[in-house]
């Protein structure tokens, strides 16, 4: 007869019993312990932490860049144009992005290289549109030190540097020129135009080669066509056009405008992402006008009398000059 496997005693299944209560209710305990912390954990991120962590997102994933607005005229009572802004641009540098482009070239040339030795063929390769070519050219183009230059381009961790602001439209135009690879950096011209009207390089008649990492942005620029005339009254803006003196500071609110912005989504490298259709534009407003109540005609003669006053008794504390009109009180000059 078979041996029949012997029951466990009853103390024995109370007790298993009494394990397997105890671990459910460890492991439920567990569960909820750890719910708990990963809750706390997600409502300190999603609710706690939300706009910190959501501005640090936006400016991971986008890059901004600020439009001028155009500040105000000032004109004289005839209407002659005392003080007026003019379009310029800013020309700036990434030198992550420019490290990655002298990068690219030259992997592209040992791939080429490799290939022509493969096919038993010679190969000269091209010359490396690297930091230095680049530093050359902008500092002929825009007077800037080249070894100021060079340096900021070899800190690559950096991804934005102004190499000058409000540059005239001609200087701006040629850096363009540079950039889309019609000029060296010497000015020498590159390029030239064939019969399918294409620009192409004289040299080979290929593609001329775009540099990467230099961009131009808009800006205003500050002229006052009568020079020195009522300076003191006028005053001046400063670097970054904003009044600092006269009636460019007492009356900045009004002339000064308001600035755009430019939104685009960039990669994971930083650059841009354009026509994604999600780049967005807030236009500037320019800035209101302002017509006084002086006259440059009687300013200048007012200037010249005062000047030749002062040189002939040697005024060592300068001198004061005001013309009213008799009428209404306004200050011609």
């Amino acid at each position: 007869m078979a041996n029949r496997p012997r029951r466990k005693s009853d103390a024995a299944r109370r007790a298993n019993q009494v394990i397997r209560g105890r671990t459910m209710l460890v492991m439920v305990l567990l569960g909820v312990a750890t719910f708990t912390v990963l809750f706390m954990k997600l409502y300190d991120l999603q609710i706690n932490q939300y706009d910190t962590l959501h501005a640090r997102a936006v400016g991971q994933q986008t890059d901004s860049s600020v439009i001028s607005a155009s500040r105000g005229t000032i004109y004289d009572k005839n209407g002659e144009i005392m003080a007026i802004s003019y379009s310029a641009e800013t020309v700036y540098v990434d030198p992550h992005q420019i490290q990655l482009f002298v990068e690219s070239q030259q992997e592209d040339i040992q791939a080429a290289a490799e290939k022509a030795a493969e096919n038993g063929e010679t190969y000269t390769a091209p010359e490396v549109l690297d930091q230095a070519y680049i530093a050359r050219g902008l500092s002929r183009i825009l007077e800037v030190d080249e070894d100021t230059i060079l340096e900021q381009l070899d800190r690559t961790s950096n991804k934005y540097w102004v190499v000058k602001s409000k540059v005239d439209q001609d200087v701006a135009d040629e850096v363009r020129r540079f950039i889309n690879g019609e000029i060296d950096e010497e000015g020498n011209q590159l390029t030239t135009t064939d019969a399918d009207g294409s620009t192409v390089l004289i040299s080979t008649g290929g593609r001329p080669k775009r540099l990467q990492g230099i961009a131009l942005t808009p800006d205003t620029k500050r002229l006052y066509p009568f020079g020195s005339l009522a300076g003191n009254v006028l005053g001046f803006v400063n670097a970054n056009n904003v009044g600092a003196y006269g009636l460019e500071a007492a009356y900045d609110s009004v002339l000064n405008g308001s600035t755009g912005l430019t939104i685009t989504p960039i990669n994971v490298n930083g650059t841009p992402l354009l026509f994604s259709g999600s780049e967005q534009m807030f236009d500037a407003e320019d800035g209101s006008s302002l017509v006084l109540t002086l006259d440059t005609n009687v300013q200048y003669a007012l200037e010249k009398g005062l000047k030749g006053m002062l040189d002939k008794y040697d005024a060592a504390n300068g001198g004061t000059g005001i013309v009213m009109d008799v009428n209404t009180g306004a200050i011609l000059a």
